[in-house]
Parts: C-alpha cells; sequence; structure tokens
C-alpha cells in the first residue's frame, strides 16, 4: 500500500470524556441568594400549592375520592373549589387522575354528577385512568415510572394516586424503608413533571386517628414514613354527635324525624412551606358532590324534612346552645324520701 492511499482519511479527535457530576450540588450561601422569587403557584387558590407531594389523608366512607375527584375537576376547568359559580376567576391545569379502586361505571357516574353542578366543559385538561384489577400498577421497581411516565402528557400540572395502598408495595404499611421507596419514587415523578407541578396521594386513616377526631397528619394509616415524606397534608374527619358545631349547624332541625348529612372537617394538617387554608366544614349533598356546611338555605334544600321547624332561615340564625363545660349533672336515684330526725343527742353534745 503506497503512502498516496491515506490522502483522503479524516482524523477524528477522540470524544472528550463526560466530567464526573460532582459529589455535591453548588452551595447556597448568602451571597448568592437571589432577592426576587416568582410568586407562588396555587393549583386551586389558597388551598392545594403547586410544587409539592402531598397527601390526603381520610376516613373511608367520608368521600375521599369523590373530593379528589372534584378537586381535580375544578383545577382542570377554572372553577373555585366547591364554587360552581366562580368558573374562570382562576387559572386552568392539566390533570391526571389515577383510580385504583373504583370502576369504570362509577367514575363515569361521578363525573356526570360533577358536571351536572359545574356544567359542560371542554379543553381535554382532566384523564382519569381507571387502575382497578391492573396487576401492573404498584411501583415494584425503578422500571415501572417510566411506564407511567410515557403515559402522563407533557405539561401535566396535577397527579393524583388514589388511593396510595393500591400503588405501593404490599408491606409497605409495615415497613418504613418500603415506604420511603415508594415516596422517592413519586417524588422523582414530581421532578420530571417540573418544579410547579404537584402529586398528590391519597390514604386511609388508622383506626386510633378515626377515634381520636383529631384530624393530624399522623392519623395516616401504617408506616409513619409516609406522612414524614410529604410537604402538605389535608385530612377530612367527620364531626361525632358530641361535638357542639353539629348540635349548632343543625339545632334549627327536628332531627328526630329524619337523618342529616355528616358534616366533615377539611383540615390542612401538614403545610411545610406555604399559608394554612382556612378549615372547612363540607357535606355531601344529593348526588354525591361536596357543599359547604356554611349555606344554611342549601342544606336545607337537600334535605327532605318530615317536620322542619325553621323553614327559610338564615344561614347564621341558629339558636345558642348552652355551654355544659365544668358542669356535671347527678341523676337522682328513686330513693325512699328521708324522715327528719327528732334525735337531739347531737345538738346535746354541742358546747354553746
Amino acid at each position: 500500500m503506497k503512502t498516496g492511499d491515506y490522502d483522503d482519511l479524516t482524523i477524528v479527535p477522540a470524544s472528550p470524556v463526560p466530567e464526573e457530576p460532582k459529589f455535591l450540588p453548588t452551595a447556597i450561601t448568602p451571597e448568592n441568594c437571589p432577592s426576587e422569587f416568582a410568586p407562588v403557584k396555587w393549583i386551586l387558590d389558597q388551598f392545594l400549592p403547586g410544587g409539592v407531594l402531598g397527601g390526603f389523608v381520610a376516613e373511608g366512607g367520608t368521600g375521599k375520592s369523590w373530593s379528589l375527584l372534584e378537586i381535580a375537576f375544578c383545577a382542570a376547568y377554572g372553577f373555585a373549589f366547591l364554587r360552581p359559580e366562580r368558573k374562570g376567576q382562576r387559572d386552568i391545569y392539566k390533570v391526571v387522575y389515577f383510580n385504583g379502586e373504583d370502576s369504570n361505571e362509577t367514575i363515569q357516574r361521578r363525573l356526570r354528577e360533577l358536571l351536572n353542578k359545574y356544567g359542560e366543559v371542554e379543553g381535554g385538561n382532566l384523564k382519569i385512568y381507571p387502575m382497578a384489577g391492573r396487576s401492573n400498577k404498584r411501583f415494584t421497581s425503578p422500571d415501572v415510572i417510566e411506564n407511567y411516565l410515557k403515559e402522563i402528557p407533557e405539561g401535566t400540572d396535577l397527579v393524583i394516586f388514589d388511593p396510595a395502598s393500591q400503588f405501593f408495595m404490599d408491606d409497605a404499611e409495615e415497613k418504613n424503608t418500603v415506604m420511603g421507596q415508594f415516596i422517592d419514587y413519586m417524588t422523582k415523578i414530581r421532578e420530571h413533571l417540573g418544579p410547579d407541578a404537584t402529586v398528590l396521594l391519597s390514604h386511609h386513616m388508622s383506626k386510633a386517628g378515626s377515634a381520636s377526631g383529631s384530624g393530624v397528619a399522623q392519623t395516616a394509616r401504617g408506616s409513619s414514613a409516609f406522612t414524614d415524606g410529604l410537604r402538605w397534608v389535608a385530612t377530612m374527619t367527620p364531626y361525632r354527635p358530641k361535638d357542639k358545631l353539629v348540635r349548632v349547624k343543625v339545632a334549627h332541625w327536628d332531627t328526630s324525624n329524619f337523618e342529616y348529612p355528616p358534616l366533615i372537617r377539611l383540615l390542612n394538617a401538614k403545610n411545610n412551606n406555604h399559608a394554612v387554608f382556612r378549615p372547612m366544614d363540607i357535606y355531601q349533598g344529593r348526588g354525591g358532590t361536596f357543599r359547604f356546611a356554611e349555606d344554611g338555605e342549601e342544606i336545607c334544600g337537600e334535605i327532605t324534612p318530615l317536620n322542619l321547624t325553621c323553614d327559610g332561615c338564615e344561614p347564621t340564625q341558629y339558636p345558642e346552645i348552652p355551654s355544659t363545660k365544668g358542669k356535671r349533672t347527678v341523676e337522682k336515684k328513686n330513693e325512699p324520701e328521708k324522715k327528719e330526725s327528732t334525735d337531739n343527742s347531737r345538738q346535746s353534745r354541742v358546747k354553746v
């Protein structure tokens, strides 16, 4: 082979060796701290913030999935939460809702009730995936994260997993390490969606938490790693009949003749970086959608009472109930009357 045979060859430089990632990220110092920040993003104004991994903890049967679907619907179509008259007063967001328990028909019936309440919508901002009975829905390995991310559209702002127990491993409630791994998977999904996206996980309350009625974040069932890894938690707790607020709300009804809807306290039990939202007293009206309990006339309209003693009353005109705090009443037993003693022996021993 002659030397001239190599004249047409081009020397390709070797590819640069990529630098190994640093063990530590760039440190934050007072000198490099910015003076201005972008406004805090809210998925639902002053209620559900953007950019968090959040939780929604409730007792079974309180309407957890109902309320989550309503949250998703309001976020997707620009409604204020539970206020159908306030359409268009806020931004709209892309929402994906993975439902792990309910059937297709159940989800569709609930969605129809929301459409009846809020009105018909358009835009395709809400996608609901019925995952009940699917064996591949659980996060058993990091590969499952990629499977979900392929189905979540780009630019999604809110992702809901309801309930979380249908998506984490079977022993996650008993082992903090396994639950911690699931929380890490959820964090990776949230980070992939962007800094302002929120992932919301629903979970059931423990029996002790339900009995206490406190509504604190630690009432979630199972491993404490669940709420420890969340930055925002809301709880739904039904009022007990002994609670004064329940009696005040329904005192103008003759409750002995009919049942009234149970009142539920929606409470912001944990909020690390945002303002805590005002506790809400809500109830499920006809059809299942939630209403604010402060709308007293609306509650009256939802009930078909046998004897309504205060028809057309104002929402704030509830009769005061005397406080029994600090007072103790002892039921008197039917004892025979004591005859007045005629014994003067005691008086005789008293010195004058």
